[in-house]
């Protein structure tokens, strides 16, 4: 289980700039209140992207990150909690990096 606190982002990063930026979603629950939530954008090749970055009071877990590849070729995807690497994945062309129910999968 991922769980961010009040000094954690979570990060999306490439290995090289693509064709096309890579699409991404995450759906996550408050902890402090049990709300549901969700934020979506593009990557921007070499440089991090905040996907998920917190209130300082909050407690979050995501349910489910989705990055699609919209690039022609394969591109190398890497997951973060701030500098930490959560995964790093490639990705053909169409694909899908997936996290949902505690697991990572190339779909």
């Amino acid at each position: 289980m991922i769980v961010l606190n009040n000094s954690s982002s979570l990060k999306l990063v490439l290995g090289a700039a693509p064709s096309a930026e890579a699409q991404y979603y995450v759906s996550y629950s408050n902890s402090m209140d049990n709300s549901l939530g969700l934020t979506t954008g593009v990557s921007d090749g070499t440089t991090d992207v905040t996907m998920l970055n917190l209130p300082s009071y909050n407690l979050v877990h995501p349910q489910t990150i989705s990055v699609y590849n919209a690039a022609s070729g394969t591109i190398d995807v890497t997951i973060k909690i701030n500098d930490t690497i959560l995964i790093k994945q490639s990705v053909s062309a169409g694909g899908t990096l997936l996290y949902s129910h505690k697991v990572w999968s190339v779909v």
